[in-house]
């Protein structure tokens, strides 16, 4: 079973539990928290559970310890603690991301990279918000990125959808054209 499988189950039931506590931000952000805590190679938090030196008990004292230190819910503590028995902390950053979509498809909210070479006017982009919520009936949250290699126009990032208008895209499309 691949990894994104399984941090889509865990995940699931992670969210399932949230929604029936009530506590579905508050899990977006405990998750979010023990992720940068853990995400750091040099980090207590990394090595404690990482070393096969710690015992479980060991593990589960101290995790407990750390995260008692950070206000983290009983839910997410628990969380942790099966994910540690589980031998599954390795995936806690693919969990946490599918946590952050299912959040996403829950509250009808679509992410969006917006890429530009140079700033626009906000007129302008209330539009281009404007007619993507009309476009996928969702909430917009967007990213504004600014990057001169695209010398013009615009490419929005959707998940997996890109819609590419820059103007190196054209050229790239136009000399590709004009080799074959």
């Amino acid at each position: 079973m691949g990894l994104s499988v399984i941090a889509r189950r865990y995940s699931n039931a992670l969210f399932n539990e949230a929604k029936c506590n009530n506590l579905l931000d508050k899990v977006h952000d405990e998750l979010k928290e023990v992720v940068i805590l853990y995400s750091f190679k040099n980090s207590v938090l990394f090595k404690l559970l990482n070393y096969p030196t710690f015992s479980f008990e060991e593990r589960k004292t101290n995790l407990l310890k750390i995260l008692n230190h950070y206000n983290i819910s009983d839910l997410s503590i628990h969380f942790v603690i099966l994910l540690i028995k589980r031998c599954r902390i390795n995936v806690l950053l693919l969990i946490y991301s599918e946590y952050k979509k299912q959040l996403d498809n829950y509250r009808n909210v679509l992410r969006i990279k917006i890429i530009i070479a140079k700033t626009i006017k906000k007129e302008m982009l209330d539009a281009l918000i404007y007619r993507l919520k009309l476009l996928f009936n969702k909430i917009i949250k967007y990213e504004l990125l600014y990057d001169m290699s695209v010398l013009g126009g615009i490419k929005l990032e959707l998940g997996f959808l890109i819609i590419d208008d820059t103007i190196l895209n054209r050229l790239n499309k136009l000399s590709h054209s004009l080799i074959v």
